[in-house]
C-alpha cells in the first residue's frame, strides 16, 4: 500500500446509524454510581492541553486514583435486571423496578461473569471506542477515535488481559479520521477502516490503515468512490489484501458498498447494493466463498426498516439477499460466523418487541445461504438493542448492547450468554447514573470477554472511551485423563494425555466416537512401533494413531485434536470413507511421522481445519478427501514424504491452502476431481521430486503468491482446469515453469525463471498471459500448441528457445495474440509461428536467435 493518506472524509458522528437508532436521554431513576479504574493518559486526559502526537507511544506511567483497585468493585457492579429466557420478549410488570426487578424464570439462568476489571481513557472532549480484536498473544486492540481541541483522529489502543494499558496511539491529519473496525494481521500487526474528510471538505472517504504491533504507522490508504463514503468493517481476504464494507451516498440515498484491495492495497474491485431508500452496512462477516454483509434497509421488506443479509461472493456477485423484519422498525448490525458455516445476525426489532414503541435486542440464526433457522428477541418494559455478537467456544452465543430496562441508570451496558438455540444462560449489565453504552466485543484465551464503548458515567469530562471485561461465566470444563492406548472416546469432554501411549499391537492407539470431543496431548507422543524400530525407515505398519469413526451413522461435528506427537502407525490420524460426513473438525500443532501410508488421511468433512501441524517422513502427507465446503489448510510443514505432499481429492466449494511449507515430498501439492473454486496462496512448494503445485479437473482455481522451487517436474500446472495463476515466483523448476493441459486460465505478473522446459507453456489450452517475466529457461519463453493466447505486456529474455513459439497443428481455427510485449536476446526466433493464426502489434522485439 501507498502512503495516500492526504484524502478527504471522516465525519464527527455516528452517521446514519443515529438517525436509524436515536437513543433517548430521558432521566431515569438513578441507581448504584459505576466504579471504574481511571487511567491518565498523556494527551488525552491532560492539563493544559497537551497533545498526543501521531505515532506517540504514549504516556511512560499510568497513574491510577488510590483505593480504585480491580478487586474492590462492588458485587452488584451489574445490576439485577434480566431478559426474558427462550427471547419472546418479556414484559416486566408495570411497577417493576428498573434495577431490581427479577422475573419468575429468572432462576433458570446460569451465574453471570464477573467484571474482572474497568478502564476509561479520554480527556475533555468525546473519544469512543467502537471496535476490538484479539492479539495472538491474548492482548486485545481497540479502535475507535478521540478529540483535542475540537480535532478529532482515529485511535487504538492495546490492553493486556488483566486491562493494563499498553499503548494508546492517534492516527489522522488536519480534518477528522474515525476508525470504525479492527483486524489482527497474520504479521503481528493491525489494520483499521473508518473515514477521513480534511478541514472544508464535504465529504469522507473510506480510510484503510495497516499499523505495527506497538502502534507504528505503517501503509495508508484512502478510497474515494464518489460521494459521501465511509468503511465500517473489513476482513483479511484469501490471496492477501482485505474486503471492506461500508456505504455511501447516491443521489439523495445511500447504498451498501464493497471493495475487495489486493495484497498492495490497491482496489481489485468495488460494488454498491441498493434500492430506492437508504440502505445502510453495519459490518462484514468471512463466508466460505465470500463475505455476509447485514446492515438496515428501507428499500426491501416487510415495512419501515428491516434488518438485511447479503451474501456476495469474491467477485462481487451477490450469492444471496434476505430481509428480516416486520410492519414497524428493524435494525441490522452486527453478523458473525457460526462454526458450521451459517451465520447469526444481531440487531434491535420494534416489529416483535415486548411492548409496542419500544425495542428489543434481536438475535437471528441462519444457515450458511442466509435463511433463517431460528429468531429470539431479549428486553423487558423498556428499550434495548444490540451493537456485537460473537459464537462462544463453548457453541453458544454472546451479544453486546444497551439497555433502557435493567441496570443502573439511563442506558446501560448489557451482555447476554445463550447456548446454541439462543436460549439464555446469563446475562449482566454494567454502568452508572449515566448513559453508558457498547460497540465491541472479543472473547478472550481463557473463556472471558471484553466489551468496549463510551461512558458518561466516569471520566474526564464528555463522554470517554470503555473498556471492561468479564471472566469466564464458569470454571473450564475438567479435563479427563488419557494413560494407554486402548481408549475410546464416546462422550464429548476435554481429554488429556498424562504421558507417552506405546501401542501394544496392531490396532488403534485412540478411537474418537463423540462429538463436540478435544483431545490434548500436552505435548506428549503416541508411539505404534513397540519393538523400538525407527519409524521413519520402517515401510508398513497397522492401525492408526487415531481413529476418528462415526458409530451408527451418526454426523459427528466439533472433534479438535492438538499439541500430540504421533509416530510409525499406517495413518496417523485417519476419519474412514466408510463414515457420514462430519463438520468442524480441527487438526492443529501435530507431529506425525513415519506412517506407511498417509500421515492424515480425512474423508467427508465440512468445516475442516488442519493448521500448524508438521507432517514429515510419512508414506504421503496429508490427504483430504470427498471433502465439503469450508476446508482450511494452513502453516503446515509437510516435508519428506514418499508420496504426494498434500493431496485434495473429489470436493466441494473453495478450500483455501494457504501459508505451508511443502518440501522434498514425492509430489508438491496435487488437487483433483471436480473441486470448485480452490485457492492457494503464499506457499512453498520446493525441492519436491514431481511436480510443484498440480490442479486437474477442477475450475476457478486461485494460485497467487506461491514460492514453486526445484522441483523436478512442471512448476504449476493445470490439467483439464481453469483458473488464475498470479504473482508466484516459478524458478529453477526440472520441467516447464507453467504449464496448461486442455485447460484455460489467466496467468499474471509471475516471475518464471531457469527452468528445465519452456517458461510458460499452453497445450490444447486457452489463456490470458500477461506482465509475466519470463527468463532463462531451457525451452521457449512462451509456447502455444494448437490453442490460443492473449499475451500482453510480458518479458521474455534469454530464453534457450524462442521468445514465443505458436503451432497449431492441424486446427487452424485460433489466434494468438502479442501486444506490447518485451522480447529480447533469446537463442531461437523472437516469435515463431508453425502453421498457426496470430495477430502482433507493438512489441518490443530486440536481438533474438543469437545463441551458438
Amino acid at each position: 500500500m501507498r502512503d495516500d493518506r492526504s484524502r478527504p472524509g471522516g465525519s464527527p458522528d455516528d452517521g446514519p446509524h443515529r438517525a436509524l437508532f436515536r437513543i433517548g436521554r430521558s432521566a431515569g431513576p438513578v441507581g448504584l454510581g459505576l466504579v471504574l479504574v481511571t487511567l491518565v493518559i498523556a494527551g488525552l486526559q491532560v492539563a493544559g492541553g497537551a497533545s498526543l502526537p501521531l505515532d506517540s507511544p504514549g504516556p511512560a506511567s499510568i497513574a491510577e486514583p488510590a483505593g480504585a483497585e480491580i478487586d474492590a468493585l462492588p458485587a452488584d457492579l451489574a445490576g439485577a435486571g434480566v431478559p426474558p429466557v427462550n427471547g419472546s420478549g418479556l414484559v416486566l410488570p408495570d411497577d417493576s423496578s428498573r434495577s431490581g426487578a427479577v422475573a419468575t424464570d429468572v432462576e433458570t439462568l446460569g451465574a453471570p461473569p464477573a467484571v474482572a476489571w474497568n478502564r476509561q481513557i479520554g480527556g475533555d472532549e468525546l473519544d469512543v471506542a467502537r471496535a476490538v480484536v484479539r492479539a495472538p498473544d491474548g492482548d486485545v486492540v481497540v479502535a475507535g477515535f478521540t478529540t483535542e481541541d475540537g480535532d478529532r483522529d482515529a485511535w487504538l489502543a492495546r490492553v493486556a488481559p488483566d486491562g493494563t494499558l499498553e499503548w494508546s496511539r492517534r492516527y489522522g491529519g488536519e480534518g477528522v479520521e474515525l476508525a470504525r473496525d479492527v483486524v489482527a494481521m497474520p504479521t503481528g500487526g493491525f489494520a483499521f477502516v473508518g473515514s477521513t474528510r480534511p478541514t472544508g471538505a464535504d465529504e469522507r472517504d473510506i480510510w484503510l490503515v495497516e499499523v505495527g504491533p506497538d502502534g507504528t504507522i505503517g501503509e495508508r490508504r484512502t478510497f474515494d468512490p464518489a460521494g459521501d463514503a465511509r468503511g465500517v468493517g473489513l476482513v483479511p481476504a484469501s490471496g492477501g489484501g482485505y474486503t471492506i464494507v461500508g456505504d455511501r451516498m447516491v443521489g439523495e440515498e445511500r447504498d451498501v458498498l464493497v471493495l475487495r484491495t489486493d495484497g498492495m492495497g490497491d482496489a481489485r474491485w468495488r460494488r454498491t447494493y441498493g434500492g430506492d431508500g437508504m440502505d445502510v452496512a453495519s459490518d462484514i462477516a468471512q463466508g466460505r466463498d465470500g463475505v455476509a454483509v447485514t446492515g438496515t434497509t428501507d428499500s426491501a421488506g416487510a415495512g419501515g426498516t428491516d434488518m438485511f443479509l447479503l451474501g456476495v461472493g469474491s467477485e462481487g456477485q451477490i450469492q444471496y439477499r434476505r430481509t428480516f423484519g416486520g410492519s414497524d422498525d428493524d435494525f441490522g448490525t452486527a453478523v458473525t460466523r457460526a462454526r458450521d458455516g451459517g451465520f447469526v445476525l444481531a440487531g434491535a426489532t420494534r416489529s416483535f418487541a415486548s411492548r409496542a414503541g419500544d425495542r428489543d435486542m434481536w438475535l437471528i440464526r441462519t444457515d450458511a445461504s442466509g435463511v433463517e433457522q431460528w429468531s429470539r428477541t431479549y428486553g423487558g418494559p423498556r428499550s434495548e438493542s444490540s451493537a456485537a455478537v460473537v459464537q462462544s467456544e463453548r457453541g453458544g452465543y454472546t451479544v453486546a448492547g444497551d439497555t433502557y430496562s435493567y441496570g443502573a441508570g439511563r442506558f446501560d451496558a448489557w451482555v447476554v450468554g445463550t447456548d446454541a438455540d439462543g436460549t439464555v444462560d446469563w446475562t449482566r449489565t454494567v454502568g452508572g447514573s449515566g448513559q453508558d453504552s457498547t460497540r465491541g466485543l472479543v472473547e478472550t484465551a481463557d473463556g472471558g470477554y471484553v466489551v468496549v464503548g463510551r461512558t458518561e458515567t466516569a471520566g474526564s469530562g464528555a463522554d470517554d472511551a470503555w473498556l471492561f471485561g468479564l471472566a469466564s461465566a464458569d470454571a473450564p470444563p475438567a479435563s479427563r485423563p488419557i494413560e494407554e492406548c486402548g481408549a475410546v472416546v464416546d462422550e464429548p469432554g476435554r481429554y488429556v494425555l498424562t504421558t507417552d501411549l506405546q501401542a501394544a499391537g496392531p490396532d488403534n492407539c485412540l478411537t474418537i466416537r463423540a462429538s463436540d470431543v478435544t483431545l490434548d496431548g500436552d505435548g506428549h507422543r503416541i508411539i505404534g512401533n513397540p519393538n523400538g524400530e525407527d519409524p521413519g525407515t520402517v515401510d508398513q505398519r497397522t492401525g492408526n494413531g487415531v481413529l476418528i469413526e462415526s458409530p451408527d451413522d451418526i454426523e459427528q461435528s466439533n472433534v479438535t485434536i492438538q499439541n500430540l506427537a504421533i509416530e510409525g502407525f499406517e495413518r496417523g490420524i485417519y476419519r474412514g470413507w466408510e463414515y457420514p460426513r462430519a463438520t468442524g473438525i480441527t487438526v492443529r500443532n501435530v507431529t506425525i511421522r513415519g506412517s506407511s501410508s498417509y500421515a492424515m488421511s480425512l474423508y467427508d468433512t465440512v468445516d475442516l481445519t488442519v493448521t500448524g501441524n508438521t507432517v514429515v517422513e510419512n508414506g504421503g502427507g496429508i490427504d483430504i478427501d470427498e471433502f465439503g465446503a469450508g476446508i482450511e489448510v494452513t502453516d503446515n510443514r509437510i516435508v519428506r514424504n514418499r508420496n504426494i505432499g498434500l493431496f485434495l481429492f473429489e470436493g466441494g466449494d473453495g478450500p483455501v491452502v494457504s501459508g505451508n511449507v511443502v518440501t522434498e515430498n514425492g509430489r508438491g501439492i496435487w488437487a483433483s476431481n471436480a473441486i470448485d473454486d480452490p485457492v492457494f496462496i503464499d506457499n512453498r512448494v520446493v525441492d519436491n521430486q514431481g511436480d510443484g503445485i498440480e490442479i486437474g479437473d477442477s475450475y476457478g482455481a486461485v494460485i497467487r503468491g506461491n514460492s514453486v522451487t526445484g522441483n523436478d517436474g512442471f512448476g504449476i500446472g493445470l490439467d483439464s482446469a481453469d483458473g488464475i495463476i498470479a504473482e508466484n515466483d516459478v524458478v529453477s523448476n526440472g520441467g516447464s515453469g507453467i504449464r496448461l493441459e486442455l485447460a484455460s486460465g489467466t496467468i499474471a505478473e509471475n516471475d518464471v525463471v531457469s527452468n528445465g522446459g519452456v517458461g510458460i507453456s499452453l497445450d490444447n489450452s486457452e489463456g490470458d498471459i500477461a506482465a509475466n517475466r519470463v527468463r532463462v529457461n531451457d525451452g521457449a519463453g512462451i509456447s502455444i500448441v494448437e490453442g490460443s493466447a492473449e499475451i500482453r505486456g510480458n518479458e521474455l529474455v534469454a530464453n534457450d528457445g524462442a521468445g514465443v513459439t505458436v503451432a497449431d497443428g492441424e486446427r487452424l481455427d485460433s489466434t494468438t495474440r502479442l501486444v506490447d510485449n518485451r522480447i529480447t536476446d533469446n537463442c531461437g526466433a523472437g516469435i515463431r509461428f508453425d502453421r498457426a493464426n496470430g495477430i502482433v502489434l507493438s512489441n518490443d522485439i530486440g536481438e533474438n536467435a543469437a545463441c551458438g
